[in-house]
């Protein structure tokens, strides 16, 4: 089964599936509102086109106003747990932070609430792995080895490295995708 923000889903009721999008709904601003809007009217008229999923891969979001989106445009979302490593905040992480976050975020929800994500995301910033990219990327695949979710990797360029640390934490490798190559 397939997490989404409105229930489980099979595989078979995916359907037309965009792999990597971004729903930017702004948490407190003046704004949220008018944002909710805009991205219900754009998946609305993407749902009429034969889209039925969007992976949300937006590690730091606001998941009840994906769900309010999602509910309101009839189109499966499915989260994100995982990190931008280009955030200055993970530079202080260590692999068991990482990892604990994000299980965290699988087994009692994001933020507070009871969505789960249906996939992990680590977005690395450099060709040359820094020490804190390396610790995600370990933290992830070990994520991904227990959990079995999907794994994205928001690559840009060193994608040998990235698979080469992922596979040495024990991810199957058949559950990682590699974006922006």
């Amino acid at each position: 089964m397939i997490q989404t923000v409105s229930g489980e889903i099979s595989p078979e009721e995916l359907g037309v599936t965009s792999m990597h999008e971004h729903i930017p709904i702004d948490r407190d601003g003046a704004h949220r509102a008018d944002a909710i809007d805009f991205a219900i009217n754009e998946l609305r008229a993407a749902r009429d086109l034969g889209l039925q999923t969007v992976v949300e891969v937006s590690p730091d979001r606001d998941v009840e106003g994906i769900k309010r989106v999602a509910d309101k445009a009839n189109v499966q979302v499915i989260v994100c747990t995982g990190f931008y490593t280009y955030d200055d905040s993970t530079r202080l992480y260590d692999e068991d932070r990482f990892y604990g976050h994000m299980m965290n975020e699988i087994t009692n929800g994001i933020g507070g609430t009871n969505l789960r994500p249906g996939v992990i995301k680590i977005a690395t910033h450099n060709s040359m792995l820094e020490e804190h990219e390396v610790q995600a990327l370990r933290a992830a695949g070990r994520v991904q080895a227990e959990t079995g979710l999907p794994l994205c990797v928001h690559s840009v360029t060193g994608c040998a490295a990235q698979q080469k640390v992922l596979d040495e934490a024990g991810a199957n490798l058949e559950k990682v995708y590699f974006s922006h190559v």
